[in-house]
Parts: structure tokens; C-alpha cells; sequence
């Protein structure tokens, strides 16, 4: 009994890793029987009559020498067939064909469609056979790993596995992985293959150009002198800017190189030299670059008032800088201003020059700035000059006027100053100034100055033809 439990054992652990399950009964004595445990071998089944993980396995050894019955079973799933049809592959049933069967080739190749692997259990005379290792090592490189020792050294096998899979170089004779043109194919498809080429090319500047050039990632395994060769170390990023973190620690301190770097992905400054993570001046001027490395610097700085008005300079238009936690948060995306509670620059509400640069850059964030500044008219007026064109565009020119205090709405003398400075305003202050004698005398004045009504093209004209007539009046004097 206790033996009998320990097979049990022995074959559930054997099954979990993958490998043969121990069988202690033969449970498929006839053709009929395996077939409909593979469903009749129809092409679409794979629910199996049958749970066992692999039919052929618990066959009959007649069944496995029987062509059609190992041709069905290499054909299918090696694994348990669940009622949602699902198959989990534990491995070829070529393994469990009678071993005459694992010389014939179409049952081979047959199995390679299900497991492409299969070549491991094939029969070594098939391992050899070059031709038809050469006609099936096209389409999966990987397979060099289970072919003979010969057929590892033969370089026309080999390159033909390198140029489908790089990193079948491993299973290459050492011989061959000195192979210069063997080694450049095979980091041509995969750079990671420059780890199993021999260590004399490894070496080699050039070879380690073009494994950096297909995969930046590379740059953890190359040789150390290169991982300080600033033109490797480019090429690397070129592809994959994520690599700061692999680098030589002088790469990290390096501020020229860092800005470089930082254009390619800012998400790079948590691997730079807490040094310059620490310097707020280094910070700034990255900043003031246009680099947006806001969501990586410390949260110290992103409550520093430079730091925020950096940020806002360059990046008016962008809700990053916003408290996530606080829903829903400013938006500023197309023009559109979602409901704003509070963001990390709150704790600079009543700071008026900081919430003048703010709208000089965003004038929407007129909406959400404190109800008192909203009754200052200097606040106010100094707000629409720096704004700039801000104000000027048809969608942004209405929450100046619309969002301002009510005891301003009708200050005539307020609404005359802000049309002075913007006088497209007009249309949007209140009816009763639209109407204003002295508001639209303002608005003709401003519309038409005096220098406009001097310079009429009439009077233009006037000007030349009096100039033209005096001076041939003057012409004529002198002779």
C-alpha cells in the first residue's frame, strides 16, 4: 500500500514539473477507444472523452507503434482538457511513441505544429539528417538546442538558426560563436544574443554598437569599459530611454548628459545622483528647458512656489501638477475648466503675484481663484494686461467679464479701464453699459482714434497730390 502511495506521488509531482505522469494500469487497449479519447481527431477537438493529461501515454504499447493513432496524438494538445475546452500543454505525445515511429518524418513534423520543440524526442537520426534539420530550423531557430553536436557546428546550420531566433547563438559549437558574420546576424534579430558570443567579440566596439541599437537593454551585460562609451550609451537610449538606472554612476552626475537623457524620457530623473535630485536650482533649469520631470521630483519641491511657477510657465494647459487625490481636479485640456477643489499649489491662494503669473499663463484659472480677489479692480486690470492674447480669443474672453465681482460688473469706471485694455470685452459686459453714451463714445474712440481719422485714404491722397503739385511748382522756379 505504502508503495503504491508513493507512485501516486511520484506521478502528481512528475505531472506539475511538466514531465511523464507514472501510470500503473493501461487504460486504452483499442484503436476505437484512444481515438475517441482524442475526440476522433477531428480538427477542432480539443475537449478530449478522455481527462488524462495525455492518451497516448496511458495507451496500450500496440497503440503506440500504430501510425494513425501517433499521428492523431502529436497532433494535439499533451495536457488536461478541461469542460471549457481549455488545454494546459505539458509536452509532446511523441515522447510516448514506440521508437520507431519517432524516425518517421511526417509524424515529426507533424508534432513540431503542436509542440515545436518535439525535435528533442525525435529519433537521432533525425537530429542529423541536415536537410531536415535545415528545413524546419528556419522557422524555429530554438530547435539548434536539441539537434546533434554536429549539426551545432555546421555553419550553415547555425546561421540559418540565428537569423530566425538570435538567441539560439547559445546552443551554437564555440567555434562558431567566434563566427564574426554569425554573431552580427544573430544580434540583428536579438541583441541580447551578444551574451552567448564568444568573449573576443564581446569586446568588440562595433558588434556592441549594433546589439545596443536593436535592444537598449543590452547595456546591463556589455563589457564595463563600454558602459562609460558616451557614444554606446546614446545609441542605447535611442531605443529604449529607460536605461539610466543600468549606467556607470558618473553618467548620473553628469549634467549635460542628464539633459540629453531627460528629453528622451523624464521619467529617468529617479535614477539620477541624489545630488542633483537634491538641487532645486538643477531642478528649475530643467524646468525652464521644457523638460516635464514634475512627477518625479521630490514633494518638497512641488510645494515650492518657483517650482510651481516654472511649471505653470511651461506647462499651462496641463492638469499633471494637480492633487490626484482631490476628485475631480482642474483640467484645462481644450479649453474646458472641470470643477476645481483644491491642488497642491492651494497653499499659495492669497500669494498675488503667484496667482497673476497663473493667469497670464492659464486665464481660465479665473474661475477658481479666492471670491476677494475678484473685487480688486488692480488685481483685476493687471491680471487682463498679462494675459496677453489670452483673453483675446472669443471662449476666453467671457469669464474675465463673467467671473469678476458683481459690485464691478456695473463700475462704469472699472469696465472703462478694462475696455481700454481689451475693448472686444464689450459684447460681454452688462446690458446697461452696452448701452452707455460715454462707454460707446470709449468704444468709437477705440475703434476709431484720431490718427485714423486723419489718415483717410482721401486725405492720403490729398497729402501726395500736394506734394506732387509743390514740388513741380518748385521745379519750374528753378528754371
Amino acid at each position: 500500500m505504502k508503495n503504491r502511495n508513493r507512485l501516486i506521488l511520484a506521478g502528481v509531482v512528475l505531472f506539475l514539473l511538466g514531465g511523464v505522469v507514472l501510470a500503473d494500469e493501461i487504460k486504452y487497449k483499442t484503436k476505437k477507444e484512444i481515438l475517441e479519447a482524442y475526440g476522433n481527431c477531428t480538427e477542432d477537438s480539443y475537449k478530449y472523452v478522455s481527462m488524462d493529461p495525455c492518451p497516448l501515454m496511458f495507451a496500450d504499447d500496440a497503440l503506440k507503434k500504430d501510425r494513425e493513432v501517433v499521428l492523431c496524438a502529436v497532433s494535439k494538445s499533451c495536457g488536461i482538457a478541461t469542460n471549457e475546452a481549455n488545454v494546459y500543454s505539458v509536452s509532446s505525445a511523441l515522447q510516448f511513441a514506440d521508437d520507431t515511429l519517432k524516425k518517421d518524418k511526417e509524424i515529426v513534423l507533424a508534432s513540431f505544429k503542436e509542440y515545436p520543440y518535439s525535435l528533442k524526442y525525435a529519433d537521432s537520426s533525425l537530429q542529423k539528417d541536415k536537410a531536415f534539420i535545415l528545413e524546419n530550423i528556419k522557422n524555429n531557430g530554438y530547435l539548434l538546442r536539441y539537434a546533434d553536436e554536429a549539426s551545432k557546428k555546421d555553419r550553415e546550420i547555425v546561421m540559418s538558426a540565428v537569423r530566425q531566433n538570435g538567441n539560439a547563438l547559445e546552443f551554437a559549437d564555440s567555434s562558431l560563436k567566434k563566427d564574426r558574420e554569425i554573431v552580427l546576424t544573430a544580434i540583428k534579430q536579438d541583441g541580447f544574443a551578444l551574451d552567448f558570443a564568444d568573449e573576443t567579440l564581446r569586446k568588440d566596439k562595433k558588434i556592441v554598437l549594433l546589439a545596443v541599437q536593436e535592444n537598449g537593454f543590452v547595456i546591463q551585460s556589455i563589457d564595463n569599459k563600454f558602459k562609460k562609451d558616451k557614444e554606446i550609451i546614446l545609441t542605447a537610449f535611442n531605443g529604449n530611454p529607460d536605461i539610466l538606472q543600468f549606467l556607470d554612476d558618473s553618467f548620473k552626475r553628469d549634467k549635460a548628459f542628464i539633459r540629453i537623457i531627460l528629453s528622451f524620457s523624464a521619467s529617468n530623473f529617479i535614477y539620477i545622483d541624489k545630488s542633483l535630485r537634491e538641487d532645486k536650482s538643477f531642478i528649475l533649469e530643467m524646468l525652464k528647458e521644457g523638460l516635464f520631470i514634475f512627477d518625479y521630483i521630490d514633494e518638497k519641491f512641488k510645494k515650492d512656489r518657483d517650482v510651481a511657477l516654472a511649471v505653470i510657465r511651461q506647462h499651462p494647459l496641463l492638469d499633471s501638477y494637480v492633487d490626484d487625490s482631490k476628485e475631480p481636479s482642474l483640467n484645462l485640456m481644450d479649453g474646458d475648466l472641470a470643477i476645481f477643489y483644491e491642488s497642491k499649489y492651494n497653499i499659495f491662494k492669497n500669494d498675488r503675484a503667484f496667482i497673476t503669473e497663473i493667469i497670464k499663463h492659464t486665464p481660465f484659472f479665473m474661475e477658481i481663484i479666492e471670491p476677494y480677489f475678484t473685487k480688486d479692480k488692480e488685481f483685476l486690470l493687471t491680471a487682463l494686461k498679462e494675459s496677453g492674447s489670452h483673453f483675446k480669443a472669443p471662449k476666453v474672453s467671457s469669464p474675465f467679464v463673467t467671473m469678476i465681482d458683481e459690485s464691478l460688473k456695473k463700475d462704469k469706471e472699472f469696465i472703462a479701464r478694462v475696455l481700454k485694455i481689451e475693448p472686444r470685452l464689450f459684447k460681454y459686459i452688462d446690458e446697461s453699459l452696452q448701452k452707455d453714451k460715454e462707454i460707446l463714445a470709449l468704444i468709437e474712440e477705440i475703434k476709431h482714434p484720431l490718427w485714423k481719422k486723419i489718415f483717410t485714404p482721401l486725405n492720403i491722397l490729398l497729402v501726395f497730390l500736394f506734394g506732387y503739385w509743390w514740388y513741380e511748382k518748385m521745379k519750374r522756379k528753378k528754371k
